[in-house]
């Protein structure tokens, strides 16, 4: 419906602009073009239209003038050729009369103060919510590899892709962090294998409780030793999976509902739609390690089989897994060393070639003996289960592309992995990561690359303060502000108290004549002070006089002139009434007096 009511009115638009009969058809047009506008923010809050909305409001603003400025010159030729004052070769004269660059820079800087004005309103106007339109935006970019089946390979190909997935600024006890090359973005669990495709075989989710409104308590944990904050600002994907590092404890988003499964992965429910912010609190000393749920300790029996599934082995890959781990006795040392012989062994690319009458991991391990993250993390999973050690494969993101500039990370779908998670009984599950370190995306700090940083920056802004700006962020400017100023005072009462004790010290500890010079400089000063103060109202009060001098000459210039039978118009400037005057005085028996 909103779409056929957008080709309506480009049609609309489209004929006034070419079948203009008068001027009012451009009143119609500047009128059509705000409704466009209003509908294009339904559909988008990108940071780009956010350009187009500042270009649109200069052009209109311009359009408006211009519009107004036309239909009173052509209400006064009208109204002076009733009079006979005007000939035909006057109105070409009035109708060819240009606008100068002046008019362009004066207006541009008037309604950049108009803007400006509008800003301060928009930040200290109290917010109920966020926008209503935005909430229900359903685009969002497609992305494979987080669902309940995935089919070995997606991950490599969403790799290739470079759109934004989120920006995430990290804190630890509220100060800025920038995290290491070792934080991992969970997704999705994945524990049943059939030799091709991954898939989720815990469908049933438990409901996350709400501790307060848009708070979801994640775990009971009451203290955390490095406790990290991650505020996220999720892009529009086709995906409800949450994405989180550490052990989540709380979750702060303005979702209806949560869920997680039992291989603690977490998800949310649709509403609301377009970019979302989230706020995350998790225990970063576990490095990775979780219960099974909420509300168990222990994984019971046949949880554990579930992870010790095989998919039909060829005798090869088992031969293998016995030749690397034969000297080995530990579960975690076993891990370790699969992990670093898939790591030293094998190498990295995001070419697919897949033969059909051979495994995928047979074809990875000993034809091709090269792959990429999904590769490396499925036959560990294997070669683990095989050694009776209960794992999982999880997809998410490997850290991310650092911003200097506005200092958050952001996650591309580039930077997205597959790991490993093994169940150590000593230690709950732990994460393994057998991929080369090629896997992680590089990229040369070319001058393309830091106007990209910069661009994503002023990106990250528009939507952190005027698409997510909430009540919360107005409570925290003023309290800010509120401290600021008590801060300032406390220091300037304190100074101004040394600067007395000190002149008191001075004036107690000094003979009589000296006494006599510091109350004779301190006049001195105070009467200085109080010259330079009045220096600039003077000269104001002495240019508001002249222009209330010349006022005053203008307007008796005007009686005059209306005595002598030249009445100026209200929408004649004085520049034209010159010009009138003079024309009048140039025909015949027209003289002044």
């Amino acid at each position: 419906m909103l779409d056929t009511f957008c080709y309506i009115l480009l049609a609309l638009l489209f004929t006034r602009i070419v079948l203009k009969k008068e001027i009012n058809d451009y009143l119609f047009c500047s009128i059509i073009s705000l409704a466009c506008l209003l509908i294009g923010a339904m559909g988008t809050a990108d940071f780009s239209f956010g350009l187009i909305f500042m270009t649109f409001f200069i052009v209109i603003s311009w359009s408006m003038i211009l519009y107004h400025l036309r239909v009173e010159k052509e209400d006064e030729i009208k109204l002076e050729s009733k009079g006979q004052r005007y000939t035909p070769s006057d109105k070409k004269a009035f109708q060819k009369e240009k606008i100068e660059g002046s008019f362009f820079g004066l207006t541009s800087f008037l309604v950049l103060g108009s803007f400006i004005i509008t800003l301060i309103i928009f930040f200290f106007m109290p917010r109920l919510a966020k926008g209503y339109l935005t909430l229900y935006q359903k685009s969002g970019h497609p992305i494979t590899g987080f669902s309940n089946e995935v089919e070995l390979g997606d991950i490599g190909r969403i790799k290739q892709d470079h759109s934004v997935v989120m920006r995430i600024e990290t804190f630890q006890d509220e100060k800025k962090l920038i995290p290491g090359n070792d934080i991992y973005w969970r997704g999705i669990a994945l524990d049943y294998y059939d030799g091709r495709r991954w898939s989720n075989t815990f469908l049933n989710k438990q409901k996350v409780k709400k501790a307060s409104r848009n708070n979801f308590k994640l775990d009971d944990v009451k203290k955390s030793s490095q406790n990290l904050k991650q505020v996220i600002y999720l892009e529009p994907i086709d995906s409800n999976v949450i994405f989180t590092t550490g052990r989540p404890l709380n979750l702060n988003a303005p979702f209806q509902w949560m869920v997680m499964d039992y291989n603690n992965s977490l998800f949310r429910s649709e509403y609301p739609y377009g970019r979302v912010r989230l706020i995350i609190n998790s225990d970063f000393s576990t490095k990775g390690r979780y219960r099974l749920s909420p509300e168990e300790e222990n994984i019971p029996v046949s949880f554990r089989k579930r992870y010790l599934q095989l998919p039909p082995l060829s005798d090869r890959f088992i031969n293998l897994t016995r030749d690397i781990i034969k000297d080995v006795k530990e579960n975690h040392e076993q891990a370790e060393v699969m992990e670093s012989y898939l790591k030293t062994q094998f190498g990295y690319t995001l070419l697919q070639s897949q033969p059909k009458d051979i495994s995928p991991i047979d074809n990875f391990l000993f034809e091709r003996k090269k792959g990429h993250c999904e590769y490396f993390a499925s036959a560990m999973v294997l070669m683990l289960r095989a050694s009776g050690i209960p794992a999982r494969l999880v997809n998410g993101f490997l850290r991310g592309e650092w911003n200097e500039v506005g200092e958050y990370l952001l996650v591309r779908q580039s930077h997205a992995h597959s790991w490993v998670e093994a169940l150590m009984d000593d230690r709950g599950w732990v994460v393994f990561d057998p991929t080369p370190a090629a896997a992680i995306p590089t990229f040369s700090n070319t001058i393309f690359l830091r106007m990209d940083r910069y661009l994503d920056a002023l990106r990250m802004k528009w939507y952190r303060y005027i698409i997510n700006y909430s009540w919360r962020d107005q409570q925290t400017i003023a309290i800010n502000v509120r401290h600021q100023t008590i801060k300032m005072r406390n220091r300037f009462n304190t100074n101004f108290s040394e600067m007395l004790e000190f002149f008191k010290a001075k004036m107690n500890n000094s003979r009589p004549e000296k006494k006599a010079l510091y109350v004779i400089s301190i006049v001195l000063i105070l009467v200085l002070g109080k010259k330079m103060l009045s220096l600039p109202a003077l000269r104001w009060r002495k240019k508001s006089y002249y222009k209330k001098n010349v006022s005053e000459v203008y307007l008796k210039m005007l009686v005059l002139l209306r005595k002598k039978g030249f009445e100026k118009k209200e929408t004649v400037t004085a520049k034209e009434f010159i010009c009138q005057i003079k024309k009048m005085l140039d025909q015949p028996g027209e003289k002044l007096k």
